[in-house]
């Protein structure tokens, strides 16, 4: 809720570098680098390299 004008909001997270939502189906998400043996179990069944989406 913005504090200010008393209105609900809506959280949007965007990617830094095109400011898409991410939300879009073309962002996942991963076990990074330093991830635990089970963080990575947790993720290996995301699949992290896809074709693009034509649009």
């Amino acid at each position: 809720m913005c504090t200010h004008k008393q209105r609900i909001v809506k959280p949007s997270f965007r990617a830094r570098s095109t400011g898409r939502p991410l939300d879009d189906a073309d962002f996942v998400f991963a076990a990074g680098p330093a991830a635990s043996e089970t963080m990575r179990k947790r993720y290996e069944h995301i699949p992290t390299q896809t074709t693009p989406r034509q649009r």
